[in-house]
């Protein structure tokens, strides 16, 4: 009998999949006890590929088509055909210990969550310098505010967890994904799950490691996009709202206003200077985070990438407020719209 249901939604993912659908794969529960439903969002970099050649030796994963190529649509299907009363969200990025599902099963039985999950352990993608930069801002407070999950291995109940294992019957409670977000989609679910009463559990037990995006280009731009998604699932579910995925837009509306009051009056271009000053200092005593080894160029070049990634979360969410998004929401209903989660 089928325990666990686990859904991967992939879309180009060929750099990472074969190593997590192997982590998923050679787990220590038996694999008549679950299946690994990789749902492709028309992939042309080889992803495909690789999840059929595993295939072959692996008869619990199957091979789902998403013709909306979005991870709310991937996620929906994965439901829809899911086996096991219980389903956990697997990232295209990241690997899971061997024992990952069956903790996952132990800690459901044990707090009487209906959602599970760990923190992450973000780790540099390669190993060049941005991209270790780029993990230390990803996993501290400075970087990203009180996301537990990103920055502590604290042990008890949250608001979000990433790669959850869920009770399936909590989605009948709730609701399934929201299909007009191609990002934020967990954080408007899970604020619908804790409005019906449910409860989400974080252990360190089930710690993973992520692999974010490497250029710090993509960094960027992945950001404003964050932003902006993250402003529109607050639109249409104000309970998603959490104040740190605010405050880059705060930074950029107080960074605008004295740009503008400096030309006017010097004691405005002093408290500019003092502003930036503050930022870039609290970043190189806050910055590391705890998911690397942090050297002492490590840590004076964190405020420097972190500035206009945060530059650009803000300027994203900005854009989430204007009338300028139902274009998006157009490309959306068509599925024009591709998916990251990294």
């Amino acid at each position: 009998m089928l325990q666990i249901s686990v859904i991967v939604p992939v879309r180009n993912e060929a750099a990472t999949i074969a190593a997590c659908l192997a982590s998923l794969l050679s787990q220590t529960l038996p694999a008549a006890e679950y299946e690994v439903l990789v749902v492709d969002g028309s992939s042309d970099d080889g992803s495909q590929k690789v999840a059929c050649d595993l295939k072959q030796s692996a008869p619990n994963l199957r091979l789902l088509q998403n013709p909306n190529r979005i991870m709310p649509a991937a996620m929906n299907i994965g439901l829809a055909n899911a086996s096991a009363n219980v389903v956990m969200v697997a990232g295209a990025h990241t690997t899971y210990p061997r024992d990952y599902l069956e903790k996952c099963l132990m800690y459901l039985r044990q707090t009487g969550a209906d959602v599970v999950g760990g923190p992450l352990l973000t780790q540099p993608r390669g190993g060049g310098f941005v991209p270790r930069v780029i993990a230390a801002i990803l996993s501290s407070r400075f970087g990203v505010g009180n996301a537990a999950f990103r920055t502590t291995l604290k042990e008890g109940f949250v608001d979000t967890v990433p790669y959850g294992a869920y009770r399936k019957e909590i989605f009948a409670r709730c609701g399934e994904y929201n299909e007009a977000l191609i990002r934020a989609q967990d954080c408007e679910l899970h604020a619908r799950i804790r409005h019906v009463g449910g409860r989400i559990y974080q252990t360190p037990e089930l710690l993973t490691h992520y692999y974010p995006v490497a250029t710090f280009p993509e960094f960027c731009r992945k950001a404003f996009f964050d932003g902006l998604w993250q402003m529109l699932a607050i639109r249409q579910n104000p309970r998603s709202l959490a104040l740190r995925r605010l405050a880059p837009a705060f930074m950029v509306a107080v960074l605008a206003v004295l740009a503008l009051g400096a030309t006017l009056a010097l004691w405005i271009r002093i408290v500019l200077y003092l502003f930036l000053v503050i930022y870039f200092l609290a970043g190189i005593c806050f910055g590391p985070g705890r998911s690397v080894s942090v050297d002492i160029l490590t840590r004076l070049s964190v405020p420097v990438l972190a500035f206009p990634f945060h530059l650009s979360y803000g300027l994203g969410t900005l854009a989430g407020l204007s009338d300028g998004m139902t274009s998006t929401r157009r490309d959306v209903s068509t599925g024009r719209q591709q998916t990251n989660r990294s």
